[in-house]
């Protein structure tokens, strides 16, 4: 069985197979917008999608990943992906989301510690690592925030898959995940019509995964926008982020 895990970035995805592999043993699979962290691939389960799988999904070869779909393997894969971009959008869904103000926080910190690592302008790099080694790490905070903000992935990102039609979907908010990550995480399996026996109750705390990759794992927890998000930002913000934001659940 193939199974979407979706989510915009930092919104609980790796957590969630964290979760799911430590309790069911499950392995899980990135690649559609999405990589994988390197320290927390043994607790993740993550393995490498099969080339005629993962080929298959990105040209939307039907035939094909409907023969891995009806297997008896199990595909949990992590995606980052907007649902039309996405071929194979009618495989069953797992959906994870997050308040706006603290995806694009921690999003925004998550590019400041690893952009380099995809960067392709190595002129705006330069300039903006400077701007870190010189003490500006706050003014650069506000502008990438602020390019974020204007780029509108977090609103299509949301308003395609929730708007999807076809195959089983489970919304699973961010929130819930990390108050309770056992009965959240086997809810949203359910929601899609998969019931697993328990492979282990045990799973690791936030304080752990710190440890393990801290700068990946910076707080784990919700509101802390509350601290962090630039005032002068807040009214642009939920002008071009309300709507979604409000149809999510969140607002003022």
């Amino acid at each position: 069985m193939i199974i979407w895990l979706a989510s915009y970035p930092r919104s609980g995805n790796t957590f969630f197979r964290i979760v799911a592999h430590q309790l069911y043993g499950i392995p899980t699979y990135s690649g559609f917008r999405s990589g994988g962290n390197g320290a927390c691939r043994h607790i993740t389960g993550h393995k490498r999608l099969p080339e005629a799988l993962y080929r298959a999904l990105l040209e939307g070869d039907k035939t094909t990943y409907m023969k891995y779909h009806d297997s008896e393997d199990f595909f949990l894969i992590k995606a980052h992906s907007t649902l039309d971009e996405l071929r194979a959008s009618e495989l069953p869904s797992i959906v994870l989301v997050r308040d706006a103000r603290d995806a694009l926080i921690s999003f925004t910190w998550y590019w400041m510690e690893y952009g380099h690592v995809w960067r392709k302008d190595r002129l705006k790099l330069a300039f903006e690592t400077s701007m870190k080694f010189f003490g500006f790490k706050q003014t650069l905070f506000h502008r990438i925030l602020n390019q974020h903000l204007n780029n509108r992935y977090w609103i299509n990102f949301y308003e395609g898959w929730r708007h999807k039609q076809e195959g089983n979907t489970h919304f699973l908010r961010f929130e819930d995940l990390t108050t309770d990550p056992v009965e959240s995480v086997h809810n949203a399996l359910k929601g899609v019509g998969v019931e697993l026996n328990l492979y282990n109750a045990e799973i690791p705390t936030f304080d752990e995964l710190q440890k393990l990759s801290p700068g990946f794992f910076r707080q784990g927890k919700a509101g802390a926008w509350e601290k962090e998000f630039p005032s002068n930002l807040y009214d642009q913000f939920w002008e071009t982020h309300g709507p979604t934001m409000r149809a999510l659940g969140y607002n003022h």
